[in-house]
């Protein structure tokens, strides 16, 4: 999500600015809309499945401090810009009064938006300044991520998650292409756009480890247990013995044990391949059973 949420930043620069340039496939709007739709499946995964761990308490004790800056930085711009009607009109539709995660980290990065438009060097009368305001934002972010990965060992992440992550990916790496062959690395928008946004996964943004994987048989089914480091779902797929390619059986599978009913009698072969955000990892050793 960090280069979702750079490239967003990104292209709203670009589009305010001068020269200006909005990618004709998917407008800023559009672009935000699948960002904020990402962002509410997570948390929405977050607060149904995670109990009550130190994760979701630290998060919650960010989103806390990041809404308390966010409502001086407004109180004190729109003091500072009450005389100034260009520069107040910034600020003088934001709020923070969302008590959603979703909503708080819109509406904070909202408030980041127009703090940088209308002065990104001032720093409010706590000492915090723009650059320690967005490290705030992008940790509350990652806080409300790691709570919905830490629930997703145990409960799992929706398919429906997976599609729309991987999708912003897309788009992420297809703007990334167009916008870079649009401005070279000489121009201002070339630089800050090699600059701010990540090519390469972030920290803990890697694919998944290889799956493990066991299972015992039953009269028409079998039951498998399976596991991968940094997995969110997986794929469970079967052949019978001799049969020239695996299918699959079940998919979108959270773990960690599933049993798959209705199989012939016979001798199978299976595997499981663990998915994140970043795509797929390592199938696991193939695992023999026989089904009566």
């Amino acid at each position: 999500m960090l280069r979702s949420s750079r490239t967003l930043q990104s292209m709203t620069i670009i589009k305010n600015g001068t020269p200006s340039w909005e990618w004709s496939e998917l407008s800023v709007t559009a672009f935000n809309t699948k960002y904020q739709e990402c962002i509410a499946l997570l948390a929405t995964e977050s607060d149904e499945m995670a109990d009550a761990t130190g994760a979701r308490g630290t998060r919650d004790d960010n989103l806390d401090l990041l809404r308390d800056k966010a409502r001086l930085a407004l109180t004190l711009f729109k003091a500072k810009y009450r005389s100034n009607p260009a520069k107040l009109r910034l600020f003088s539709n934001l709020v923070m009064k969302s008590d959603k995660i979703a909503g708080t980290l819109a509406e904070a990065l909202a408030v980041e938006s127009a703090w940088e438009e209308a002065d990104g060097a001032y720093v409010l009368e706590n000492g915090t300044t723009l650059a320690s305001f967005v490290s705030l934002r992008l940790l509350c972010q990652t806080n409300t991520e790691g709570v919905s990965k830490e629930a997703a060992e145990e409960s799992g992440v929706s398919g429906q998650i997976l599609v729309k992550l991987d999708a912003l990916y897309d788009w992420c790496v297809a703007w990334y292409a167009v916008a870079t062959a649009l401005y070279p690395e000489t121009t201002a928008h070339g630089i800050m756009i090699r600059n701010q946004i990540p090519t390469q996964p972030s920290s803990g943004g890697s694919l998944p480890g290889q799956a493990t994987l066991s299972a015992e048989s039953g009269i028409g089914q079998v039951t498998t247990t399976f596991a991968a480091e940094g997995a969110l779902t997986f794929t469970l797929r079967g052949r019978l013995v001799g049969a020239p390619d695996f299918a699959e059986l079940a998919t979108g599978l959270a773990g960690p044990t599933h049993t798959q009913d209705s199989l012939a009698p016979g001798q199978y072969e299976l595997i499981v391949v663990p998915h994140n955000g970043e795509g797929d990892g390592p199938a696991s050793e193939v695992v023999t059973v026989e089904v009566t």
